[in-house]
């Protein structure tokens, strides 16, 4: 190779240099980096109708305050990564929020039968919560899908049943 450049430019090549080692951002820029990020998808969040289509507001408010606090997890996860390999880290666990969306619209307007939902539900859930996802009782789960009545109380616990319960008592155990 040293030969090739001597004889193509004259003169010898020069040394190569080892990598720089990548200087940290400062913090103010990684700061209003995630700030960025973060308003970009939780107006992504807030912005999409189809979220809440067949709930009423106060549901809707119950599932998008939930949704909204998986969004900040989710972001706040990628807080050292760049642009693109955050938005390709994030991308399958907040197309799962979404998704999960659409399967409590489903549950909520009896569109799909408790066990084909309960599937959907986890299977998103897993995507969604990462690998520290503990998958709840099956039969605890399909029988509160197909005991629901009030939206906002089938929200609450269905967000119990994914995210945890200790005596009784939420807890989130998927930061």
């Amino acid at each position: 190779m040293k030969k090739l450049f001597r004889k193509l430019f004259g003169k010898e090549a020069p040394e190569e240099q080892p990598p720089a080692e990548e200087q940290p951002m400062p913090k103010g820029m990684k700061d209003n980096r995630m700030e960025k990020r973060l308003q970009r998808e939780i107006e992504g969040l807030y912005g999409n109708e189809n979220l809440t289509t067949n709930l009423d507001d106060t549901s809707a408010k119950v599932f998008l305050k939930w949704a909204e606090d998986r969004v900040r997890n989710i972001v706040t996860s990628t807080e050292d990564l760049d642009d693109a390999a955050a938005d390709e880290s994030m991308y399958p666990r907040l197309k799962a929020v979404r998704r999960l969306a659409r399967y409590v619209n489903q549950a909520i307007a009896d569109q799909v039968a408790a066990p084909e939902l309960l599937d959907k539900i986890i299977e998103q859930a897993r995507v969604m919560y990462g690998e520290s996802f503990a998958e709840p009782d099956h039969q605890k789960l399909q029988a509160m899908l197909m005991g629901r009545s009030d939206p906002s109380d089938f929200i609450q616990a269905l967000k119990i049943f994914l995210e945890g319960d200790v005596d009784g008592k939420e807890a989130d155990n998927h930061q």
